[in-house]
């Protein structure tokens, strides 16, 4: 008998696909394997699965299981996703794995079956997401909408961002009309609600697989990311594989934009972030530019009427909310152990939330830095913040170098009537940058600051600030923390000198890529750090004029051990515009 562990750090809805991979391996091939898995989610997704042993990791064959070549063929092979795991486990094992159903493989107990943790007739919706992959996000606006249309038709429960651990990546705004469970639910609760509800809302995301496995009702709101025969729960992805579908299947309505715009024409875009400037992933930009309201057009154009017709097209049962009966507990749980110590340093301690996100970290000083004679450009930030950020949240620092008049009348009228804790100061010559950032960092006194170049603006995303303040942490063990869009650099010539006479540096050798000294940083058009680490570093040094600071800024961080946590929240748009004013090299460069 072959023994093997299988190794996959993705998300639940991947950890899915290779249920339905382990399922047919044990089908096809009976009494050759016994199979262990190290997942995410480990002890909800694989309870009670007769097809995971307990194995010893160091005595059999890890398998680290991914599937990059399914994927870069589904635009065009027309497999369904819960194929790809069977071809490249079939790779490792060096046989062919023949799927058996189009659906992943969960159990549940007697008791999970016959005891629901609400009662009553109810949806689940995912109404969110994971920042990382921005694109797939609908918008809380619009499932609202889909909820309010539907009230005393349908009674929602929603979910999203369980309690396993503390999701800062997931950006989930809580609906009103709703049993609203978010962040209070293990994952195997989610799974038992998924299992008794009459239906699924959802992106293109893990509810969704795990309501193919139960077979109900589900309406994704899908867009033009992905090909939908690569998510597309229905008879057509049974019979491609030569499969006779299930008489009960349950097909889902699968909201797709497919050849409606330019960018979705004849295949998926996989874009995963929103806005920016462009960059090169794999040799691919990974920047959606193709926005309606901070939201990708191909979704923007599903309607919430659209949406509320297919629920209603399924004909489930009627109720409101008053009508259900909870007898879920919420769990407070740690992270599920697991059963080996991982090698990946945690950036963000876990801990216990208390209250809203900002009632943790206090309210930031947001600091904004605006330059000569562009007012509309002023206008566009300024209003950006106010519009999206609650005026009690936040004290503001504006520092307006070598502006116009215009922008200095409207900017004191604005922020006169705003009900902001504001502060503006002036310099009437440009004087440069980062002068003017040390003068403004003087004035800070919360716990922590966001600073915005006048180019980078918030694009419609009310709950900016609490997904941000989810990543700090204040007196957590990791220490410190820099929060922003990360990039890294290879100093050049003179610039290791420039970094060993800073009073910052501590002689810590530089990370080496590619043979050179590698220094990670944020982007410097939009960023977050705790005021205590600028403070302690005296940032910035002195000797920055323009450009540069956000590189050396990186540097000083990392010899002095502080963490930079890559963060990308949807709607915010960095740089957002031509580059303006003075033209220097970086600091330490030659020229």
């Amino acid at each position: 008998m072959i023994e093997f562990l299988l190794r996959n750090r993705q998300a639940p809805g991947d950890i899915l696909m290779i249920s339905a991979a382990l399922r047919d391996l044990h089908l096809q091939y009976p009494g050759q394997f016994a199979s262990d898995v190290f997942t995410h989610n480990r002890e909800s997704v694989w309870a009670h699965n007769p097809y995971v042993t307990d194995l010893d990791p160091g005595k059999v064959r890890n398998i680290n299981l991914k599937y990059s070549g399914p994927i870069r063929r589904s635009d065009t092979a027309g497999k369904h996703f819960v194929t790809a795991f069977h071809e490249t486990l079939g790779q490792q094992l060096g046989i062919p794995i023949d799927i058996t159903e189009i659906r992943g493989d969960i159990y549940f107990t007697e008791e999970e079956r016959a005891n629901p943790l609400i009662e009553g007739n109810y949806w689940v919706t995912v109404a969110g997401g994971k920042t990382d992959i921005a694109t797939k996000i609908w918008g809380s606006h619009r499932y609202q909408e889909v909820v309010d249309q539907l009230r005393g038709e349908i009674a929602f429960v929603q979910v999203g961002g369980g309690a396993e651990r503390r999701r800062p990546r997931h950006l989930h705004s809580p609906l009103d009309g709703t049993v609203e469970l978010l962040g209070k639910t293990s994952f195997r609760q989610l799974m038992r609600l998924i299992l008794h509800a009459k239906g699924v809302l959802c992106g293109v995301t893990c509810g969704m697989h795990l309501a193919a496995c139960v077979n109900i009702p589900c309406v994704v709101i899908a867009g033009g990311r992905e090909p939908p025969t690569w998510e597309r729960y229905d008879q057509a992805a049974w019979r491609h594989e030569g499969l006779e579908p299930p008489v009960d299947l349950v097909e889902h309505t699968f909201i797709e934009t497919m050849g409606e715009l330019q960018c979705c024409l004849k295949k998926g875009c996989w874009k995963s972030h929103l806005g920016g400037e462009p960059r090169k992933r794999n040799g691919v930009d990974p920047n959606c530019l193709h926005l309606a309201e901070g939201t990708p057009k191909c979704l923007a154009m599903i309607t919430p009427e659209a949406v509320v017709e297919a629920i209603r097209a399924y004909k489930t049962p009627t109720s409101c909310i008053e009508d259900l009966k909870i007898n879920l507990v919420p769990e407070k749980s740690s992270p599920e152990p697991p059963r080996e110590i991982s090698n990946e340093k945690t950036v963000i301690e876990a801990s216990e939330r208390k209250g809203t996100m900002l009632e943790r970290t206090g309210p930031p000083t947001i600091c904004v830095v605006l330059y000569g004679t562009y007012t509309q450009l002023h206008q566009r930030c300024i209003n950006s913040v106010l519009k999206n950020t609650q005026p009690d949240k936040y004290k503001l620092i504006v520092g307006c170098n070598e502006v116009a008049q215009s922008t200095l009348d409207w900017l004191e009228s604005e922020l006169s009537r705003s009900g902001v804790n504001h502060h503006i100061l002036v310099e009437p010559t440009n004087t440069y940058k980062y002068p003017l950032m040390r003068r403004m960092f003087q004035l800070v006194d919360t716990d922590w600051l966001v600073w915005f170049d006048d180019d980078s603006w918030i694009n419609n995303n009310p709950d900016w600030l609490q997904t941000l303040a989810a990543f700090f942490h204040p007196g957590g063990k990791s220490g410190y923390h820099c929060f922003g869009k990360k990039y890294y650099y290879h100093l050049k010539n003179g610039q290791i000198k420039w970094v060993k006479a800073a009073k910052w540096y501590r002689g810590k050798p530089f990370r080496q890529n590619k043979g050179h000294d590698t220094v990670d940083f944020c982007t410097g058009g939009f960023w977050a750090a705790s005021a205590a680490v600028l403070k302690a570093l005296d940032w910035p040094d002195p000797r920055i004029k323009h450009n540069g600071g956000d590189i050396m800024l990186g540097a000083a961080l990392y010899q002095n051990d502080v963490g930079i946590q890559q963060v990308i929240i949807p709607g915010i748009l960095i740089s957002d515009h031509k580059r303006r004013g003075y033209q220097e090299v970086h600091p330490g460069i030659i020229s």
